[in-house]
């Protein structure tokens, strides 16, 4: 029998010496659990998901994946998330919407230890991004498309000597940025 939560694998082509059959797999979710410590500090609940994947081992192939949905719930944070990566054994390109609730104490677990920041309130998020991985890992923002927003709530964030208070704070995203106009543009 196929494990729980996989609809169907199919696999076509031959299996040998130098060939690999294409591979093309679909699951669904409902009301997932998922808890490991070391990769994530909460345990997920909730988890929907309709994902797919086909991987071309063969030389030259190319293997994508596909979330056509993701949600899934921690603590006090809900996330939704859809998208594709494509080329996932190469240069990757990745192409998702991210949204969601969370209470900013619940990321304080997910940044280094090292890092002096105290953060309280809430973020609502919605983002999108469409890039290679390696646009990612060499910091080009030029060629890197984002867009979306964060909205805060009830912000309390203190890091090394600073503190920021804000009862509201919205923040708009967008790479490549656009010519900022207005005051603090003009006051260099």
């Amino acid at each position: 029998p196929m494990p729980r939560g996989i609809n169907k694998v199919i696999l076509v082509g031959n299996l040998g010496n130098d060939t690999m059959p294409l591979i093309h797999a679909s699951a669904s979710i409902e009301k997932g659990r998922f808890y490991y410590p070391k990769a994530v500090p909460y345990k997920v609940k909730d988890i929907d998901a309709d994902l797919e994947a086909t991987l071309d081992l063969s030389k030259g192939g190319v293997s994508n994946a596909v979330i056509n949905s993701f949600k899934a719930r921690t603590q006090g944070t809900t996330l939704n998330l859809s998208g594709r990566a494509d080329d996932l054994l190469g240069d990757m390109h990745i192409d998702a919407a991210l949204s969601g609730s969370l209470p900013l104490e619940d990321a304080k677990p997910m940044l280094p230890d090292s890092l002096p920041l105290n953060a309280k309130g809430h973020a609502d998020l919605d983002l999108k991004a469409n890039f290679r991985l390696s646009q990612l890992s060499d910091m080009d923002l030029d060629k890197m498309l984002a867009s979306g927003t964060i909205k805060l709530k009830n912000l309390d964030v203190t890091y090394d000597s600073l503190h920021a208070v804000a009862p509201r704070l919205d923040i708009a995203l967008q790479l490549p940025a656009k010519q900022h106009v207005g005051k603090m543009a003009d006051a260099h």
